[in-house]
């Protein structure tokens, strides 16, 4: 299996599980970094309930499409 097949692999399981927004912001470099995906419908993110406060499932799939890694971060950061 390729590299490329790994990665189709891992988007696919990955429409099936939802994070919270706490696990998806750890993902994409932060929780300022999350809304603003979510505002650019970069990433799907709905509310599992009714009322106000209540919490979201974000697709995993999407998350993974726009993680980067701390180190990744901390560089931009410096720059």
């Amino acid at each position: 299996m390729n590299a490329e097949a790994k990665l189709n692999t891992l988007y696919r399981i990955g429409n099936r599980i939802p994070l919270n927004k706490s696990q998806a912001a750890g993902f994409v470099g932060g929780r300022y970094r999350l809304e603003k995906l979510i505002a650019e419908k970069k990433i799907r993110a709905t509310k599992t309930g009714p009322t106000k406060m209540s919490p979201y499932d974000v697709n995993a799939c999407d998350v993974f499409r726009y993680a980067i890694d701390s180190k990744e971060q901390r560089i931009k950061l410096t720059l």
